[in-house]
């Protein structure tokens, strides 16, 4: 059983969950997606860098139930005022802006 680390234990976790949900839609991690979150990551922490490998296992997806907390704890970031600079460095990786809009 894969133990995986949510941003209640490591914060910075929360701006790279919209990348790690995508990247697991189709239930499915390619080495490509695993790079891109990687990059995306500035895993200088060992903490985030531990968090960021728990999500990070292609033979271990999250249960059903790991993606609807993922999408709860996406929503309730949403709600905050403005972008963090690591949610820029997301938005850099995946190639859209919000600045842009």
């Amino acid at each position: 059983m894969t133990v995986r680390i949510w941003p209640d234990t490591e914060p910075a976790l929360l701006d790279l969950l919209p990348l790690i949900h995508v990247a697991w839609s189709d239930l499915e991690l390619s080495h490509g997606e695993i790079a891109s979150i990687r990059d995306a990551c500035d895993c200088e922490a060992d903490g985030l860098r531990a968090a960021v490998d728990s999500w990070l296992d292609p033979d271990t997806p999250p249960t059903t139930g790991e993606l609807a907390r993922m999408r709860r704890w996406i929503r309730e970031a949403d709600r905050e005022p403005s972008p963090t600079p690591s949610l820029q460095r997301l938005e850099d990786a995946l190639g859209t802006s919000s600045a842009a809009a």
